[in-house]
Order: C-alpha cells, then structure tokens, then sequence
C-alpha cells in the first residue's frame, strides 16, 4: 500500500500492464468510464471493484474531486470494508490536498478497525512529508527571488 501511494506512476504502468494480458474486470471498467455520477462511484467501491479497476476510479474521483472526497472522506467515518478504506486513502493522498484535520477527527471520533487506523496514520505521515516539502520549495523560492 505504501509503496502504491510513494510510487505512483509505478503503479499505474503495473496496472496498465496487467489490464492488457487480464479479460477480467472489463465491463466494470466500462461502467466506470461512463459514469460522471460520484455518488454510484463510491457506491461502486462500497460494493468492491476489481482491484485492476482501482486506478482507473481513483483518477475518475479525482476528475470530481470537490464532490468526492467529501463524501470518501464520509465514508472513512463507518468504512463497510478494509478495501473502501485502502482506496479512499489512495484517493486522498492523489488530491494533493491536505485533508488530516479531517483525517485526525475520523480517528479521534470513530470506532474504526485498527487497520483502518493504520492506514489513515500511513496517509497522515505522507501528508505532512509532502506539505514540508512545499514548504521548504516555498522557502527556496522566496531566497532565491528574495
């Protein structure tokens, strides 16, 4: 998981790859492609999706962003299952947004598995590594303009 969210482009090259020799999932994938209606998306993970179909949601989410990830991170309040929470931090963490007061609350205030935990610790980390960077880009530019 931690290397799906550090390696992105690994990951969707992986999926490319394995989508081209694999018949399966494909209808899915299709439905996935032609919907535009966030809320049966998210429906659509509750329900489980092919894990070769995982990329190809999460960037469809990602198209919606402002109407995703409000209801993902919902859903992280009382997830159906491990893999809604796997895909909902993979989704998050694509946002490039920082989201971890929400995160920090859903821990603090919700009966969640402890592997939930975990994974939304995971994506409370990456978030901060990735927001010090900015932060120190900031900082660069400003010398250097300065």
């Amino acid at each position: 998981m931690f290397f799906q969210l550090d390696r992105p482009l690994s990951t969707f090259y992986g999926f490319f790859i394995t989508n081209q020799f694999l018949d399966r999932g494909i209808e899915e994938s299709e439905l996935i492609e032609d919907t535009d209606d966030v809320k049966k998306l998210i429906d659509m993970i509750i329900e489980g999706i092919d894990s070769l179909n995982h990329e190809k949601m999460k960037n469809k989410l990602l198209q919606h962003k402002e109407s995703s990830i409000p209801l993902i991170i919902n859903g992280l309040k009382k997830p159906k299952s491990s893999r809604y929470v796997e895909i909902a931090v993979k989704i998050i963490h694509a946002s490039g947004t920082d989201y971890s007061r929400q995160i920090f609350e859903i821990i603090e205030n919700n009966q969640i598995t402890p592997y939930a935990v975990s994974l939304l610790c995971m994506l409370l980390g990456l978030i901060e590594m990735r927001e010090r960077k900015r932060e120190e880009l900031s900082k660069n530019q400003n010398i250097t303009m300065g």
